[in-house]
């Protein structure tokens, strides 16, 4: 078998895994991998599957031979920057704008679940207090301004059980105590809720 048809065969292989995950939107580092493993199957293995170029030399040529090495290293790495840029390509523009509102309660649910870990963590000193209960006030009102949905209910339960978490967390001298476990029980049930847009 001629050498670039070797080649040709392990770019092949590779280039039809890449293609087939970049379509169907797998992340770009298992079509990567995918794409690299069969590459250098399809060009090594075609050693095995029909005779070496030089006989003589038995099949030891495949995996110590320079020229086989580079080819596979060139393939893997073609492969790989394919992978990168195949789904950036395949899918530019197709993802629909982020509605405001949903970005909106993403970034409520992000700001309320840093005060729920802090609180669980016993992290928050009286600075720390301060900035997380203007955290919460800050969610509430812009929460209350958007329109009522599933989430936006969510996260204004979440918002509104962190009050007395805090307070509670104030109380027990800035320690993470039983009263402030039981009232963060519903705040981690409507976080857990919430579905991000």
């Amino acid at each position: 078998m001629r050498y670039f048809v070797r080649v040709a065969l392990g770019a092949l292989l590779g280039l039809l895994a890449v293609g087939a995950l970049a379509f169907f939107g797998v992340r770009w580092w298992i079509g990567a991998v995918a794409g690299a493993l069969l590459a250098a199957v399809g060009f090594l293995g075609s050693f095995f599957l029909w005779s070496a170029d030089r006989p003589e030399e038995g099949y030891e040529q495949v995996l110590f031979d320079l020229p086989n090495n580079v080819v596979s290293v060139a393939l893997v790495v073609v492969l790989v920057g394919l992978a990168f840029g195949a789904p950036h390509l395949l899918h530019k523009g197709s993802a629909a704008p982020v509605d405001p509102a949903i970005a909106d309660m993403n970034a409520q649910h992000d700001a309320l679940t840093k005060v729920y870990n802090d609180l669980v963590a016993a992290k928050l000193d009286r600075a720390g207090v301060d900035a997380a209960k203007a955290s919460v006030a800050a969610a509430k009102l812009d929460l209350g301004n958007l329109t009522a949905s599933d989430n936006s209910k969510t996260l204004l339960a979440a918002a509104n059980g962190e009050g007395p978490a805090l307070d509670a967390y104030v109380g027990c001298g800035y320690k993470a105590c039983q009263a402030v476990q039981l009232s963060l029980i519903d705040v981690k049930a409507a976080l857990n809720k919430y579905v991000p847009g």
